[in-house]
């Protein structure tokens, strides 16, 4: 019992933190969940503890008459007003206030502050509960005059939630209805709530009724009520029926209340003494234990679908950043890096070829000159391929740049994040998996909120399967954007320009990738590919990429001289991937096309790899930053308390079925 105590306790602080750290405010699902598993905290008094029996039911329904019945003197006010009474009265036998630990247990159980009563018209004005210690009261029982769970206005019940917390404290309730309200089907959800959401405790039912009322009909109103209240067992869970009939002098507080058996029973004090506190006790934790363990796994359930939503926004936010990164490096600087490929490439050519490249400028000069009197003839005009000036590739990327961030800062602060791509990805996977989780969350009644993600499918022109997501933005990152929507964009687009020579920069990196590429190509060359590299090199055809490839792919030297006019075009294109997947416009053969996108592809790769991580750092630390680093901690803290959590709902389901 000791380890099972423990586990309550650990598994009552991490539940509703893991709830709040996903979703904040989510643990008030579990208010009465934590009240009762901090009630039946209890039982580790003992047995010796006594009985605490709850007197309640609505207005004027004589619950405070009945309390000075037993008491055996005027301790609670009476009179004709609904909801006199406003706060919780115990009443005990003195040697529980000697004993010096049940005050003591109680309060620190409910978090409650106790004082004595002194005059019966305190119990009119709200406040902490009253006790009373008198002789004539039982040893074994406490009894407690609760506030009527029925009065207020417009659905609004002045006493309920009080009373409730209350009534959950109880091992047994004693419940007066009257002829006017033992059909309300309020107060018995109300009561069916509190006795049976979690654990089931018996109950006592008291009918106040008028004097010539059969027996029979007492009987069968009595039997409704314990019906709505319990169900098919509510036979197993009354304890005892009883009858108490109207008396004005009764109600005004001048003759006890009479309280007779209805079902043939023995007396009300009799039944009450008759009931073993430690054996119910004993019940009602079995009981309780069974639904809380269940009503844990359902919070767990809850928090996974949390944590996936969670998960699938991080992942959807990263894969917006790293489409808007790519989208900043729309425009590959062709002229700077294949001119410094050109010079590394230059620099490692043997003594002959460079000396036969200098003879290549006596031949290329007339070929050009044919080349442009062609054109002419034609009636074409002359088209040079110039490369774009400094200026002019600085602006560009700073608009992409820009153009680029402005579209992240956009989803960073949207209320749902939505993107497009193939079904079979992994974000797409992942989204589907969230959907059949949701499905089967909202089957079993226990999402609570409404679906934080839409799919829509479709197919592309190609017969492809796209995914359309939609994600909301998780609550427990709300505040993490708030931070977000505060950023001072005008300041953020001078921070982010003022980058775009970094960008423009050939890095250390990139020069050893092109090195190595160089090398790489230098040795896959042999005798016959060397041959032609020295024809070539006579052509001084540039850029040499262009050349060493052409020569390569189809062992024609000559040809190769007009290969800077073919491709003079495509140098200029500003789609970094049409660049990589040299396209059949091009007018370049299939096998052409291959080989330059054998030697142009790991370039451009290389120049990318060195510029993606310097723009994703950018974009991380004045844009998403704040989002994935509050995603990621909130991730962490929650994936162990949910494992936590379902590791002691298993212990404490072994430890309660020994």
């Amino acid at each position: 019992m000791k380890d099972l105590s423990l586990h309550l306790k650990q598994l009552r602080q991490q539940l509703p933190e893991l709830l709040d750290c996903l979703h904040p405010g989510a643990s008030r699902q579990l208010d009465t969940w934590c009240r009762v598993l901090d009630v039946k905290l209890l039982s580790r008094f003992g047995p010796e503890f006594p009985l605490v029996a709850a007197v309640c039911g609505g207005g004027s329904s004589g619950k405070s008459t009945l309390v000075n019945s037993l008491a055996g003197r005027r301790i609670s006010p009476v009179g004709g007003t609904a909801g006199l009474n406003r706060r919780v009265l115990l009443l005990f036998n003195p040697r529980w206030l000697e004993s010096g630990f049940f005050l003591p247990a109680l309060e620190e159980t409910l978090d409650v502050k106790t004082a004595p009563l002194q005059t019966t018209d305190q119990l009119e004005t709200p406040g902490e509960p009253l006790y009373a210690a008198l002789s004539s009261m039982p040893e074994n029982l406490v009894l407690l005059d609760t506030p009527d769970f029925d009065t207020g206005a417009r659905g609004l019940y002045t006493n309920r939630q009080s009373a409730k917390k209350w009534l959950e404290t109880a091992d047994l309730l004693i419940y007066l209805f009257t002829n006017s309200n033992y059909a309300n089907c309020d107060n018995t959800d109300f009561l069916r709530q509190v006795l049976t959401g979690i654990g089931n405790r018996p109950c006592l039912l008291v009918y106040r009724s008028y004097p010539g009322m059969d027996s029979k009909l007492v009987q069968e109103h009595a039997g409704l009520v314990a019906k709505n209240i319990y169900g098919r067992n509510h036979k197993q869970m009354v304890l005892g029926v009883f009858r108490a009939d109207e008396d004005n002098a009764v109600a005004e507080g001048g003759l006890p209340l009479t309280i007779r058996p209805a079902d043939g029973g023995s007396s009300f004090m009799n039944r009450l003494a008759g009931v073993d506190a430690a054996v119910w006790r004993r019940r009602i934790a079995a009981s309780a234990l069974e639904d809380i363990v269940h009503q844990s796994r359902q919070a767990a359930e809850t928090a996974a679908r949390y944590l996936a939503h969670l998960d699938l926004y991080r992942a959807a936010l990263k894969t917006i950043e790293a489409r808007c990164v790519t989208e900043a490096l729309a425009h590959f600087p062709s002229e700077r890096v294949l001119n410094l490929f050109t010079r590394i490439w230059l620099q490692t050519d043997p003594t002959h070829v460079r000396l036969m490249r200098k003879t290549g400028n006596l031949v290329e000069w007339p070929l050009a000159k044919l080349s442009r009197a062609v054109k002419y003839l034609k009636g074409q005009k002359q088209t040079r391929a110039e490369s774009p000036d400094l200026e002019s590739q600085r602006r560009t990327v700073e608009i992409d740049l820009l153009q680029a961030a402005d579209h992240l800062l956009r989803a960073a602060t949207a209320d749902s994040l939505s993107i497009e791509l193939p079904e079979e990805s992994d974000l797409g996977k992942m989204a589907s998996t969230f959907d059949t989780m949701t499905a089967v969350g909202t089957a079993t009644g226990n999402l609570g909120t409404t679906c934080p993600v839409a799919l829509a499918k479709n197919k592309n022109n190609s017969g492809q399967n796209l995914l359309t997501i939609r994600v909301d933005l998780p609550a427990c990152l709300k505040q993490a954007q708030t931070s977000v929507r505060r950023i001072d964009q005008g300041r953020l687009n001078l921070r982010l320009a003022g980058c775009k020579d970094q960008i423009l920069q050939p890095s250390s990196k990139l020069e050893s990738d092109l090195q190595q590429l160089a090398s790489g190509l230098r040795e896959e060359m042999g005798l016959l590919d060397q041959l032609r590299q020295t024809a070539a090199a006579m052509l001084n055809v540039l850029p040499a990429t262009a050349a060493v490839t052409y020569i390569i792919s189809t062992g024609d030297p000559v040809g190769a001289a007009a290969i800077k006019i073919k491709l003079g075009g495509l140098f200029g294109l500003k789609d970094l991937y049409a660049l990589i997947a040299i396209p059949a416009t091009s007018s370049l053969k299939k096998a052409d096309r291959q080989q330059l996108q054998k030697v142009l592809g790991p370039v451009a790769r290389s120049w990318l790899d060195s510029k993606l991580s310097l723009v994703q750092n950018l974009f991380a630390e004045h844009i998403t930053g704040q989002l994935v680093v509050a995603a990621d901690q909130i991730h962490t803290t929650a994936s162990g308390l949910l494992e936590q959590v379902e590791a002691l709902t298993d212990r404490i389901q072994k430890k309660g079925t020994q």
